[in-house]
């Protein structure tokens, strides 16, 4: 059985996904799959009226799988987030690339590099028409992608992950300390705020995935040890 919004259901796949197949699902997937779950909640809230607001124990599964469910929200967020920034940090580097060549391909078919190492010549006229070419290619490549307009697109969509990914942190920090029926009331509207960023989030690359499952598989990357926690907060502040 699994809960949503405290009432008992068969298992539904499209809260069994584990994280790793999550991430393998396009931005399209993921946003139908989202609004999956949304619909499942509607449903659940309409059959809660409809009999009568009936005690939880009875219907509902236990607490324990909300809050299971809300971690693995939290850890399918921390893994979008992650590679959106890896596909920005992939993308200036190659946007830095193209630039670089850019103005080196200029210099070199620009003519007077080439006439003064090669003279004036059928030769160094060959030579300037093949880095012409390849100068126009790279225009073309760059045109194509519009770098700068997809990395805008990733940062705003990486900016809005990071709030709701410290939204949901806060949420499991305060999990012991919540009712049920708010701990549900937080996870939907997580839910609606998630669904309207995924609907809008541009797709990312499979070395960009690659990099996040290592970042933070073995790196840990989103994450301080208590150490160096320590050491940023001040001096007053430490644990002794």
């Amino acid at each position: 059985m699994l809960i949503c919004s405290g009432l008992s259901l068969e298992v539904i796949d499209c809260f069994e996904l584990n994280i790793l197949t999550y991430l393998k699902l396009n931005q399209k997937k993921r946003w139908m799959l989202l609004n999956m779950q949304l619909n499942v909640v509607k449903n659940i809230h309409i059959q809660h009226k409809k009999n009568g607001g009936k005690s939880m124990d009875q219907d509902l599964v236990t607490r324990e799988k909300i809050e299971w469910q809300i971690k693995n929200l939290y850890g399918k967020v921390c893994y979008s987030f992650t590679c959106h920034e890896k596909e920005i940090q992939r993308l200036i580097k190659y946007e830095k690339w193209l630039k670089i060549s850019q103005i080196v391909l200029s210099a070199i078919s620009a003519g007077t590099l080439i006439n003064t190492l090669f003279g004036t010549n059928n030769y160094s006229t060959a030579i300037g028409s093949i880095f012409a070419t390849a100068l126009l290619i790279i225009n073309s490549m760059n045109f194509k992608f519009d770098l700068g307009t997809t990395i805008s697109k990733h940062k705003t969509i990486s900016n809005k992950l990071w709030l709701i990914r410290e939204k949901y942190l806060c949420l499991i920090t305060e999990l012991k300390i919540l009712d049920t029926k708010e701990i549900i009331n937080r996870r939907d509207n997580l839910m609606l705020e998630l669904s309207e960023i995924y609907s809008s989030a541009p797709k990312t690359s499979r070395k960009s995935y690659n990099e996040t499952k290592k970042a933070l598989k073995y790196e840990e990357e989103n994450f301080f040890t208590e150490e160096e926690i320590n050491l940023l907060l001040p001096p007053k502040f430490r644990n002794r």
